[in-house]
């Protein structure tokens, strides 16, 4: 199937801007994936995700930083997340909002790998 040229810079955007995420089991297999973003705010950097897979009560949530044959997958685990709600001062109730945050460190840099049925980087072409 040909894609259209927007849809291949929409795909070219996801990949470069989009964080993966998984949850580990005691025994360190990955048993949940999530998605994110970095966004550098007055002077920090933070991981920013959707509430519903990370929840409140989940723990063991890593970013897959790289991959390397030879070593495996690279992560990074932040310290604990935080989430987002507002409350109506008015009648008391709180209103969830959708998403949850973590302040990472600055020197947190993930590495866009194109992967591939088994292959990575220069070896794949994803594009088909």
């Amino acid at each position: 199937m040909e894609l259209t040229a927007e849809i291949q810079e929409w795909l070219n955007w996801m990949t470069l801007t989009s964080i993966p995420l998984r949850k580990l089991s005691e025994d360190k297999m990955p048993i949940g994936i999530a998605s994110g973003t970095l966004i550098d705010f007055r002077g920090k950097r933070f991981l920013l995700t959707v509430s519903h897979a990370v929840k409140m009560e989940s723990t063991d949530w890593v970013m897959e930083l790289d991959y390397d044959p030879d070593n495996g997958t690279q992560i990074y685990k932040p310290n604990y997340f935080s989430y987002l709600g507002e409350l109506n001062i008015n009648s008391g109730n709180m209103n969830h909002i959708d998403y949850a945050y973590a302040e990472i460190a600055k020197d947190v840099h993930p590495v866009v790998s194109r992967r591939c049925y088994g292959k990575i980087n220069a070896q794949c072409s994803c594009n088909k």
